[in-house]
């Protein structure tokens, strides 16, 4: 998880402390989103499904195809 992802967990983590109900249920639930988020998402999921995808990866408009084709001469 990166730095800024744990700093807002623990933020949303801390609004779980407040008097009320509706503050410790969004602090909660913003807080298993952002974990979720920095764990599965970006750490898991995203590196998996760019090797499945290699080059197609980085598919892009057809002139910026050519322009980086000319520009590195592959």
């Amino acid at each position: 998880m990166t730095t800024a992802a744990g700093l807002i967990v623990v933020v949303f983590a801390g609004f779980a402390a407040g008097d009320l109900l509706i503050i410790k249920q969004l602090g909660v639930g913003l807080a298993i989103a952002v974990l979720l988020d920095a764990t599965l998402i970006r750490l898991l999921l995203t590196p998996a499904l760019m090797t499945l995808l290699k080059e197609r990866n980085w598919a892009g408009p057809a002139f910026a195809q050519r322009a980086s084709r000319k520009l590195w001469h592959y």
